[in-house]
Formats: structure tokens, sequence, C-alpha cells
């Protein structure tokens, strides 16, 4: 049983018609869908982890859509995870101008300027994450990680300039298990 058409008796002209215009226009470059890039694709691949194979479907859907922040995200994340770290930098600077409203560009910049050494700029990306989505778990837990890196240059500095302070010592002290946990150390 084949399904209803809307005039019957051009039934068959049409179907082998509209085949025929799909198919120019897949070979064409045109768009209507057809060869379009779905997110679904990519996210298939990040799970499956083929780094490689998702960077390619990005790329393609840019080429289409350049100003897609989806897809600009992952490229971000992706160039980062191959060790092109400044070139996602960039990227993320550009979402977080463009869609400030979105809070996942604010969390990877943040965590980028952190590896980069940058606390204080890492830190006001992280409260950024934060504001624009206050329940954003992994914001809160790496702004957590900047604030236990900049207590511990805060009491390394006081001992610098006074030695004898027990309380910032101790403070040093108590914070270290939590630092080694950060650095990935048991």
């Amino acid at each position: 049983m084949n399904p209803a058409l809307p005039f019957p008796f051009l039934g068959r002209f049409c179907t082998r018609t509209l085949a025929r215009v799909l198919v120019c226009m897949a070979c064409l470059g045109g768009s209507w869908g057809v060869g379009a890039v779905d997110h679904n694709d990519v996210q298939k691949l990040l799970r499956q982890a083929k780094d490689k194979e998702a960077l390619a479907l990005v790329e393609t859907a840019l080429a289409t859509k350049p100003r897609d922040p989806q897809m600009r995200f992952w490229k971000g994340m992706l160039l980062d995870r191959q060790g092109q770290r400044d070139t996602a930098l960039l990227i993320y600077r550009d979402l977080v101008q463009e869609y400030p409203e979105l809070p996942e560009p604010h969390n990877n910049l943040g965590v980028i300027l952190a590896a980069k050494g940058d606390v204080e700029g890492a830190k006001a990306a992280f409260e950024m994450a934060i504001r624009t989505n206050p329940s954003y778990a992994i914001a809160h837990e790496n702004l957590g990680d900047v604030l236990m890196q900049l207590a511990r240059q805060s009491y390394l500095q006081a001992l610098s300039l006074e030695p004898k302070l027990g309380s910032a010592s101790r403070k040093l002290e108590q914070l270290q298990p939590a630092m080694k946990l950060l650095q990935g150390q048991p």
C-alpha cells in the first residue's frame, strides 16, 4: 500500500521529477537540507571519540553556516583537544563576544586561560558562565579551582612579606591536599 498523493494522476511523474531535482541539487551543491551536516551527527562522533571525523564534519558545516555557534563551539573544543589551544582561545573569545548569554564558551575560555596561567581572566570567565547559568555545576567547580589557586598565591605572598605569619602558613598547609587533587595527584 502506498501513501496517498494530493494529485494521484501525477504521482509517478512528480516522484520521478522530484527525485531528479533533488539529485541535481545535491550535485550542484544546492541546499534544501540535502547534504547538510546535522548536529546529531557531530554529537555521535564526539561520543565515539572520533575527533578527526567530527572536526571534518564541523568544518563542512561551517563552510555553509559560518556563524553557527554550536559548530564553532565544537570546533574550539576539538582544536583544544588537538593541542591548538591558541586557535581555540580565539574561537571562544569570539563566541563570548557574539553570544554572551551562552555559558559554555565562557567556561571553556576560562579553562584555557587558567591553563595559560591567566588565573584572573579565568576567574572572570567562570563568573560570567555562572551569571548566565547559575546552575552550571562545572563552571562552579572550575571557579572553585581558580579560587584555590588565588588563595595559594595570596598565602604565599603574605608569607613572603611576613615569613612568621603562622595563620597564613597553616592555611597554606591545609590547602595542599586540595591543590594536589587539582593537579591530578592522589
